[in-house]
């Protein structure tokens, strides 16, 4: 398992978890400064703003409208 609950952890600091968006990955991450990339606890990295893969200097909107 993961050591520690997922649940609990979720409702004490939803605003600062999300769920990995990886296909069949049950991780999460937890953002814990202004960097906008996190690593789940299975180590996918990934935007925590717009849940794509990190796209650099790139702003959240325009991954959004290329995909």
């Amino acid at each position: 398992g993961l050591g520690i609950p997922a649940e609990p952890l979720f409702r004490s600091r939803s605003d600062k978890v999300k769920f990995c968006p990886f296909p069949d990955c049950e991780g999460y991450a937890e953002k814990k400064d202004k960097n906008k990339y996190v690593k789940c606890n299975f180590g996918h990295e990934f935007c925590y703003e717009c849940g794509n893969a990190p796209h650099g200097k790139k702003k959240c909107e325009d991954i959004k409208k290329n995909k």
